[in-house]
């Protein structure tokens, strides 16, 4: 089954419409696929974090927004510290096949890069290596290490500009833009504010009725644009153990959460392969049906957020190797970006392949599964490829 057309039946017409042609970096929250354009206007400002796993505070915050509002925005890594989501009186969904738009105009030459990992590459296979003797002594299954690239820009990049080449480049992801500090209380320091824009590639779930979606990916492979080299490279991502085994422990804990909200659920008994940009991975789609098609979107995302695709498992241990082993904070990067609808369907996507733009500073992130069997040289490897998604669009990739 295509992900995309099974969503297609699962995400809804939203309750107003706005230009397709509105800039995205006067949007506070924009959220576009291959088939649909969401915005969001009319800021009301920010919801606590406490209230995500709560169905009845969220309903109560959509009733809040009124009936073509909705919450929008980004669960953080650490949901309880760093989410924003924010609430609108106005979110307008546009349905249809949306066309790569052409990327007119230029960005700023990149000036200087640094890595935030001590002794950039190096740094990060000792972290592998650190996560392997964890994994060695029995403590953790599989985790997630990310690092972080800093750019410095000749001058402050143009989103709509950025948006648009994210958009040609990577026609099948989940584009999105979230602005940090664009809420009437938000209380954040215009020096703090922050831009997120990235291209996902991957579903955490959709949900519209009774029915929900989610489609995992984990295990990867560098693309090279050669369609027979790429072959070779999907059918050896198909046979890998050690992927297989990655992939499999993110199924198996989202299936595992999503049966607590649903009376029936199926996956596909084998993953496949998903080109995603610079990359490809092994994906798998859930599916099931709800005990109650009233639960909000946003709930079912806190609830199985994070996976075992972006912390690791046991996901208490994986979160404490992380926050021992990673120099920097994740902030909104690997969380859950979408939006929830009055009626309580919507959409989010992994927060991944994604900068936060602050002013001419750009910050990357990029990360790998750790398991058994990693190779420190070929994990670090891989963020170097998953970062290209992001720099290609500056023309710094390879």
């Amino acid at each position: 089954m295509n992900p995309h057309e099974a969503n297609r039946t699962l995400v809804p017409a939203g309750p107003g419409q706005v230009s397709t042609r509105t800039a995205q970096s006067d949007l506070p929250f924009s959220f576009c696929s291959a088939r649909q354009r969401v915005y969001a206007e009319s800021p009301q400002g920010t919801v606590p974090n406490h209230i995500f796993l709560d169905p009845g505070l969220v309903q109560e915050a959509l009733r809040a927004c009124g009936p073509k509002g909705g919450l929008a925005g980004a669960l953080g890594f650490d949901r309880e510290r760093s989410s924003h989501i924010g609430s609108y009186a106005r979110l307008s969904v546009e349905e249809g096949k949306v066309d790569p738009l052409t990327p007119v105009g230029t960005l700023p030459r990149v000036l200087e890069t640094s890595s935030e990992v001590p002794q950039a590459g190096a740094g990060y296979v000792d972290m592998v290596r650190q996560a392997l003797a964890e994994i060695k002594a029995g403590r953790i299954q599989k985790v997630v290490l990310s690092r972080a690239l800093n750019l410095h820009l000749e001058a402050e990049p143009s989103l709509s500009v950025l948006w648009n080449r994210l958009a040609t480049q990577n026609p099948a992801a989940y584009r999105y833009l979230v602005r940090v500090g664009a809420h009437p209380n938000d209380a954040i320091p215009a020096s703090n504010a922050a831009n997120w824009i990235g291209a996902s590639p991957e579903l955490l779930l959709a949900k519209r009725g009774d029915r929900v979606i989610s489609h995992p990916l984990a295990g990867s492979a560098a693309r090279s644009g050669d369609p027979a080299q790429d072959a070779r490279a999907a059918e050896k991502l198909l046979q890998c153990a050690k992927s297989r085994r990655e992939h499999a422990l993110v199924v198996e804990a989202l299936v595992e959460r999503l049966r607590e909200h649903c009376s029936s659920i199926e996956h596909e008994p084998t993953p496949r392969v998903v080109d995603a940009g610079p990359a490809m991975h092994l994906g798998t789609v859930i599916q099931g049906k709800l005990k109650d098609p009233q639960l909000p979107s946003l709930v079912l995302a806190a609830s199985v957020h994070p996976t075992p695709a972006v912390c690791g498992t046991p996901t208490m241990e994986a979160r404490s190797v992380i926050q021992e082993l990673e120099p920097t904070d994740r902030e909104l990067y690997t969380g859950a970006v979408g939006y929830c609808l009055p009626n309580g369907d919507g959409e989010w996507a992994v927060a991944i392949r994604c900068a936060k733009v602050q002013q001419r500073h750009m910050k990357l992130y990029a990360g790998g599964g750790i398991v058994d069997g990693s190779s420190p040289q070929s994990e670090l490897d891989e963020t170097s490829y998953k970062l290209q998604t992001m720099l290609r669009a500056f023309g710094a990739g390879s």
